[in-house]
């Protein structure tokens, strides 16, 4: 069985105009058990993991260098999505406050793509 995890960055909650952070990134990766078992030897770990703490000592560095060049990590394995969050407010407004407002009035936004 095939685990699959996910994680974000860049997440400020309602706050989508945050200047310091105006991207949102949402990552997944999936492997089975026995891969995971390989990634726990790795970093010596059977926790959650987190790059701020790795970074800080030459062990956590050297574990990040080993996991990101294993055969195990590549694009078929990672699936990434990257939003400009000025884009997500627009698309925010469409979907809480003009497809409301359509749909009241009997309108199908998304009939003919003028969600778009």
């Amino acid at each position: 069985m095939e685990t699959i995890y996910f994680d974000e960055a860049g997440n400020t909650g309602q706050d989508l105009l945050n200047k310091e952070q105006n991207v949102f990134v949402l990552a997944s990766v999936h492997f089975n058990e026995k891969e995971l078992r390989v990634f726990q030897e790795i970093f010596k770990s059977h926790n959650e993991i987190h790059f701020k703490k790795l970074k800080e000592t030459k062990f956590g560095r050297e574990r990040i260098l080993e996991f990101i060049n294993h055969n195990l990590i590549s694009e078929d394995r990672i699936i990434c999505s990257v939003s400009n969050k000025e884009y997500v407010v627009v698309a925010q407004i469409v979907d809480l406050l003009i497809e409301t407002v359509y749909h009241e009035r009997g309108i199908d936004i998304y009939q003919f793509g003028e969600n778009l």
